[in-house]
């Protein structure tokens, strides 16, 4: 799949809304014997450069909100920016990863749960997939 210029590929079993610019990827995944239908949001825009954390807040404000946590990951060759939210009313319902691809920045929203016992932000594996194949075109 290709958006505005960035391409990444749509892990098996899920949908993209839109053929030509992904924004919204659909999975579905199963609770307790129940298939839950979930999505994750993708936004690419133009990378005028300076803090990879501020850009995502101002697109976010929810998790201005809130208090995010922040932490620098490797998804394959992508380095990335993991945010989450430690706690409260906030918890898994905001944040996301944001990463620099070329000249665009990348934001796959949808929330990030943290562990404040190990201090560990979860990874899923459906969205390690789609950051580990980003490439610019």
């Amino acid at each position: 799949m290709s958006n505005d210029g960035v391409s990444f590929k749509i892990p098996p079993g899920t949908t993209c809304d839109n053929d030509n610019l992904c924004t919204k990827v659909i999975y579905i995944s199963d609770y307790q014997g129940h298939s839950i239908s979930s999505y994750i949001y993708i936004n690419v825009l133009d990378y005028q450069g300076g803090s990879r954390r501020e850009e995502f807040l101002k697109r976010n404000t929810k998790v201005a909100d809130c208090r995010p946590l922040y932490e620098e990951a490797l998804f394959g060759n992508v380095k990335a920016l993991q945010i989450a939210v430690e706690s409260g009313y906030c918890q898994s319902n905001s944040g996301g990863i944001v990463t620099v691809v070329g000249n665009k920045l990348v934001i796959i929203g949808g929330g990030l749960a943290y562990d404040p016992k190990t201090k560990v932000i979860g990874r899923w594996p459906i969205r390690d997939t789609l950051i580990s194949t980003l490439r610019g075109q």
